[in-house]
């Protein structure tokens, strides 16, 4: 029973450094979304999307892309995530439970190809927001999509955004291309 304890709290510390050492590195911890945010980005998806992939830039602990793989099953869903623990758990739950439309990569989004006629969902931070404004600008022709979950861009009017009603009022934001 104590080494099974050991071998257990040896595990927790493990894939806690490894949470640590990514976000030091990345700038920002794999951090779930809200219900009331997710929901709200369904609608969005649901108003906005017209391609036949939907791409969530830091997909984290898969959380969203699972909702959204769920809503769409026509559409390929695709979480790309930094962490390794995170997207671990996330394509061991896709393997085990579906939906088929689910995958993930571990990926730096940053350098990761980002094609057009894609939509694109994230929760990110200001900084790299700034930095994916600057990619999407020199990269993608204005057909595409983004929503993002409480960081705007900097300098540009939304194409629609909702304040979701919680306790941080946080706000969704859709944008649609890079002009």
């Amino acid at each position: 029973m104590m080494i099974l304890l050991l071998v257990l709290l040896c595990c927790t510390a493990v894939a806690g450094v490894s949470v640590i050492i990514t976000t030091k590195h990345l700038g920002i911890p794999p951090m779930p979304s809200s219900r009331a945010a997710r929901e709200q980005v369904l609608v969005f998806l649901g108003r906005y999307h017209q391609g036949k992939v939907i791409q969530e830039l830091g997909s984290g602990w898969g959380g969203l892309t699972r909702k959204i793989a769920m809503k769409f099953p026509d559409q390929d869903v695709l979480g790309v995530e930094a962490s390794f623990l995170p997207c671990l758990f996330s394509k061991l739950s896709a393997f085990l439970s579906g939906p088929g439309n689910l995958s993930y990569i571990r990926a730096n989004f940053l350098k990761t190809s980002l094609s057009p006629g894609r939509s694109y969902v994230c929760y990110l931070s200001t900084a790299l927001m700034e930095t994916l404004q600057e990619r999407l600008s020199e990269k993608l022709h204005p057909g595409f999509v983004i929503i993002s979950m409480v960081f705007a861009f900097s300098g540009r009017e939304p194409l629609d955004e909702v304040l979701v009603d919680e306790v941080f009022h946080d706000k969704i934001y859709v944008y649609r291309g890079m002009e």
